[in-house]
């Protein structure tokens, strides 16, 4: 009963990352799209792992009559969620950061100033130049 409990708690919060991050594919702060779509797609993969695996654990006991098999398939369902959320939300979060400060680098003679909040369309560049020189 405590593991079923777990597990809808579980599913509740995939549920809730899932729908809170729909609303950030509406606005229009590009960044914050880019972070939706990576948690979408973490979260979309990370339910289907675990519905696979919640299929397997129901049918599996059903064909075996035994319980000794699903320790290793909840290993795996584990594994698996830890791949989808290394490979779908950590890898593509990195590349973005290290993707901006490189263009930051690039970009020389101009320092990119974002205020807080402000969308894209927004933002103005601010020469580093002395303006008095």
């Amino acid at each position: 009963m405590d593991f079923v409990m777990a597990l809808i708690y579980v599913m509740l919060l995939l549920l809730g990352a899932f729908l809170g991050a729909w609303p950030a594919l509406c606005g229009h702060f590009k960044r914050w799209r880019k972070h939706g779509v990576f948690v979408l797609l973490t979260t979309a993969t990370s339910i289907a792992i675990w519905v696979v695996w919640i299929v397997m654990y129901t049918y599996g006991n059903e064909q075996r009559n035994s319980p000794t098999w699903d320790d290793p398939t909840l290993a795996i369902a584990l594994a698996a969620n830890a791949w989808a959320f290394v490979l779908f939300y950590v890898i593509p979060e990195v590349s973005q950061v290290t993707k901006a400060a490189l263009w930051e680098a690039k970009a020389g003679g101009s320092l990119e100033v974002r205020i807080r909040d402000q969308p894209d369309h927004m933002v103005k560049p601010i020469s580093t130049k002395n303006p008095k020189n």
